[in-house]
Order: structure tokens, then C-alpha cells, then sequence
């Protein structure tokens, strides 16, 4: 309902930015829903939406904390949704503090993963790196050290 009449010509983005988005981020951005997977799928779907009236940095700038979550069925869900947002919309909105924050909560989701599904980090970080392009590149070599350690972890798992 929240998506269907976010996405109509009525609505402003100051209106949903104001009255709209702070209820929606504090009941239904819970870690509860990240375990339901018909509410994630729809979480994610409007949160996308949302993005599109508001603009992409105000909804990664509400869901950058959850990255560093101690839920990883919410990092992911956070994950997927960033993912999505940075890749309709880009990230030339996105300031240099939040794009701090974004990098570091993205680095700490994916070296914290766990479970066996690992493309959906894979593709959140494919997709905030191409989407910086140049400003990526003085967080490069923290990159290559996670993903060096990655690589050469015992556990096949982690590999």
C-alpha cells in the first residue's frame, strides 16, 4: 500500500520525507522482517520506491547503521536493499561522510557473513564499488585486504 501510494503524482517528497519515512523506517525495519521472506521481498520492493521519490541518499543514509547489524538475515536484507537503491539510482547524492559510512558497513557485512548464500554481499558490493567509480579508490586497499583474507582462509567456507 505504502509503495502504491508513494509512486503516484500526488505525493511530494518532502511530504514523504517528513510524514512518511520516519514511521516506515521505525516499525517495519526491524530485524523481524528480515526472517519472513514474503515481508522481505515487499520491504525491500517499496523501500526502493521510497528511494525514487526521496532520493537515494536520504534511504541509504537510514539503512547504512543496519549493515553493522548483529542479524545477518537483516545485514543481507539491508544489503539487497542498498543494492538496489545505488544501482537505479546511483550514488552522486551520497556525501563524502556517508560514503564513509557506507563502505565500512558494507566491509563489515561481508567479511561477518556466514551463511552459504554470499551473492547477495557479493553483488551490494559489486554494485556501491562500480557506482563510485573514482571515489572508491582511497578505500581500495582495505578491499583487497578483506577480500585477500577472504581468499586465504582456511575454511573452505569462508573462501
Amino acid at each position: 500500500v505504502v509503495k502504491q501510494c508513494v509512486s503516484t503524482e500526488g505525493v511530494d517528497a518532502a511530504y514523504t520525507r517528513t510524514e512518511i519515512l520516519p514511521e516506515f523506517f521505525k516499525h517495519l525495519w526491524v530485524r523481524r522482517m528480515a526472517l519472513d521472506r514474503r515481508n522481505y521481498r515487499q520491504l525491500v520492493d517499496t523501500t526502493v520506491e521510497l528511494a525514487s521519490k526521496v532520493g537515494g541518499a536520504e534511504i541509504v543514509s537510514r539503512l547504512v547503521d543496519g549493515l553493522k547489524d548483529e542479524s545477518e538475515p537483516y545485514r543481507k536484507m539491508v544489503m539487497e536493499t542498498v543494492e538496489k537503491v545505488v544501482t537505479n539510482l546511483g550514488t552522486a547524492d551520497i556525501d563524502t561522510r556517508l560514503e564513509e559510512q557506507l563502505v565500512d558497513g558494507m566491509l563489515f557485512a561481508f567479511q561477518e557473513q556466514q551463511s552459504e548464500d554470499t551473492q547477495t554481499m557479493l553483488a551490494g558490493v559489486a554494485a556501491v564499488v562500480n557506482s563510485f567509480r573514482e571515489r572508491i579508490k582511497p578505500y581500495l586497499p582495505q578491499i583487497c585486504g578483506t577480500l585477500k583474507w577472504r581468499l586465504n582462509n582456511k575454511s573452505a567456507k569462508v573462501r
